[in-house]
């Protein structure tokens, strides 16, 4: 367990929108997303490579926009790098 972060309840992952970071993991990469808004279902953002670190570290090294479910997010970057 990452003690830094916390793991989303399910009422924080109904509540994500614009302004939540949040930590996507998936098969491949581990990545920190700033949402800015959602098209038909799914949460879209742009990556932060700057907030990876020995735990977390993105692939690519610029940031990009993705689009992901709420089922993916692993941590939310409350009281760290926003405000949920």
């Amino acid at each position: 367990m990452n003690e830094r972060f916390p793991k989303p309840t399910e009422l924080q992952l109904e509540n994500l929108g614009s302004g939540c970071f949040v930590q996507i993991n998936d098969a491949q990469t581990c990545y920190w997303v700033e949402i800015d808004g959602e098209d038909e279902g799914k949460l879209t953002g742009m990556t932060h490579p700057e907030l990876g670190d020995e735990q977390c570290r993105a692939c690519e090294s610029k940031p990009s926009r993705v689009q992901f479910s709420r089922d993916q997010v692993k941590y939310v970057g409350c009281d760290r790098f926003c405000f949920c």
